[in-house]
């Protein structure tokens, strides 16, 4: 493993995904275990949930009311909430740290003195990556599998497949651009803070827009609405989600093109 790039990064981070998991796997099991008290009291809930419609938008829900059914809960407590922010905050420090943490811990020169193109290293970081984001997104998506009977949700596979597989798109597209900006700039801080700027303005746009009938149609243009904008744990896969794809594939484009340009060890 250790005769990669790809492998190396796995590798680095072998203990901290495993803290990661732990932590994802108590809020995830948490939030599904209170899901019978709200099925039990669920025409109290609805009562409250009503009193607030116009915040549904936020909740990733088109119905404020659907908070109390179960592809709603769920949609509103893991998929609009705990689980992006876990992955976000992974997927930004880790696509980041991967060309502009090398080159503030003065290592870049050595890494490149290998036989290794910075294409490649490129590639091979964000692949890495991308297998770390799918870790914990499997993990998610195992956990509400178990627990689907067990607390009374009975959600269909495929939509929580989509949904999973959604978040998972969703961390790659803000991840890519931390590391496009780091390519770019070598300068990890600036990396951070322009991928979680990015992703707490696409998170605000997507949730406040519908509030207004002047800027409800802005809503589209944030990539939580491509995520949440079809409901996927009810609806399943989305076209919308090409679109967080397409969005990854370009940043990473272009992290190979400015990366290679510039003078990493001038």
């Amino acid at each position: 493993m250790l005769s990669t790039l790809f492998g190396k990064r796995i590798w680095d981070r072998r203990r901290s995904i495993v803290w990661w998991l732990a932590g994802i796997a108590a809020l995830v099991l948490l939030t599904v275990a209170f899901y019978p008290t709200i099925r039990d009291q669920q025409e109290d809930y609805t009562k409250i949930f009503e009193s607030m419609d116009d915040l549904a938008a936020m909740f990733g829900v088109s119905d404020i009311a659907q908070l109390a059914e179960p592809a709603g809960y769920v949609t509103s407590q893991i998929y609009a909430n705990i689980f992006p922010i876990v992955l976000l905050v992974f997927g930004i420090g880790f696509g980041a740290a991967a060309v502009a943490g090398e080159e503030e811990r003065r290592t870049m020169d050595l890494l490149l003195s290998q036989p290794i193109s910075r294409r490649s290293l490129i590639l091979q970081s964000f692949g890495s990556l991308a297998v770390l984001l799918g870790v914990l997104c499997i993990a998610v998506l195992v956990l509400l599998l178990l627990s689907n009977g067990p607390t009374g949700l009975d959600l269909p596979f495929d939509g929580l497949l989509a949904a999973t597989v959604g978040s998972w798109l969703l961390g790659m597209a803000f991840s890519a651009l931390a590391l496009a900006v780091g390519a770019a700039t070598g300068r990890r801080g600036l990396a951070i803070g322009v991928g979680a700027g990015a992703a707490v303005a696409g998170f605000v746009l997507f949730g406040l827009a519908p509030l207004s009938s002047a800027t409800e149609s802005l809503q589209v243009l944030s990539p939580f609405y491509w995520f949440l904008g079809g409901e996927p744990v009810a609806n399943g896969f989305d076209p919308m989600f090409l679109g967080l794809a397409a969005v990854t594939a370009v940043l990473v484009g272009f992290s190979i093109w400015s990366f290679e340009r510039r003078d990493v060890l001038g």
